[in-house]
């Protein structure tokens, strides 16, 4: 991974924690992240206007090495990417709050398929209980990060081979935890977790589904209509 995407992934984490960004971490805070949580995982802020001025050199270089991003990265979240080995993957960015007319994750510079959020940062977890927590987004896995450790997000539905050969390397239990999708034709999110339990017992995996109550869409609004989210998780972990 170029060091200009390190460097400027170093930068927009010095910029979310910039006096100017407050509105931002609130924003985050609301969303559950802790400023733990934002150091683990190496978040950042791409704003508008940069707070941090002494750093122009890097900015310039990046947005020459990928000119068509700079467009895309405006008041935007920026998550890193990592392969189980630690090995920068690249990032991904989100807007802030859920706009109706912006694609709300955009991923750079090319993020190979079978990346999946977290597993870098959790693999201890995961060796260690040899299972794993599969969840669908970044919020989702925020949401339930006090409880369980073990987990990463998928960054969809979509469980593809390659992704299901890394979690075996170091796993042979997969709690599956897909939204419910209540509001989506056919309840895509039911079918999605169907077909996934039938490939993952194809490919040895034990799995157990971590069933969403009715009417909850995912983990992050659980999260927020629950006093103790653990006692939900507890009945699995």
């Amino acid at each position: 991974m170029p060091s200009t995407i390190q460097g400027y992934l170093s930068l927009c984490n010095k910029e979310l924690q910039h006096p100017n960004n407050n509105s931002v971490m609130e924003y985050l805070r609301d969303r559950f992240l802790t400023e733990d949580y934002i150091d683990s995982f190496g978040i950042g802020y791409s704003p508008c206007e940069w707070s941090i001025t002494n750093e122009d050199k890097m900015f310039s270089k990046f947005f020459d090495e990928f000119p068509r991003t700079k467009r895309n990265l405006t008041k935007r979240l920026v998550f890193p990417i990592k392969n189980y080995k630690g090995d920068l993957s690249g990032f991904i960015t989100r807007t802030i709050g859920d706009p109706k007319f912006y694609r709300k994750f955009l991923f750079y510079p090319h993020i190979p398929f079978y990346n999946m959020y977290g597993i870098n940062e959790n693999l201890g977890h995961i060796e260690e209980s040899k299972s794993v927590f599969v969840v669908e987004s970044i919020f989702d896995l925020v949401a339930v990060y006090p409880w369980v450790k073990n987990c990463v997000a998928l960054l969809g539905t979509a469980f593809l081979d390659s992704q299901m050969s890394v979690l075996k390397r170091f796993s042979d239990h997969v709690y599956l935890g897909f939204n419910n999708d209540f509001d989506s034709p056919h309840q895509a999110g039911n079918e999605a977790t169907k077909y996934a339990k039938k490939r993952l017992k194809k490919f040895g995996f034990r799995v157990t589904h971590v069933k969403l109550p009715e009417r909850i869409n995912d983990f992050s609004d659980l999260r927020s209509e629950m006093e103790d989210l653990g006692d939900f998780l507890g009945n699995y972990f």
